[in-house]
């Protein structure tokens, strides 16, 4: 009886001993893709700024955001 004991506590020692480190190792990839969706969200906004910047003076260097066509037309 004594051994079963001791058996079914060492069982559980290892138990927990991979249960903390499935948790840690978890944490990490959890962590890791979090940064990585900052990363891409940085990028994306970054990327927008950056064609938001591109249209903003190539709309000043055309006179405006849209041109009325029809109005060029009569004029």
């Amino acid at each position: 009886m004594k051994q079963q004991m001791e058996k079914v506590e060492a069982d559980l020692s290892r138990s927990k001993v991979l249960r903390e480190k499935q948790s840690k190792e978890f944490s990490w990839q959890l962590e890791e893709l979090k940064q990585r969706y900052e990363q891409q969200d940085a990028l994306d906004l970054l990327g927008c700024r950056h064609c938001w910047n591109c249209l903003e003076e190539f709309c000043h260097a055309n006179g405006g955001f849209l041109k009325d066509s029809g109005a060029e037309a009569g004029a």
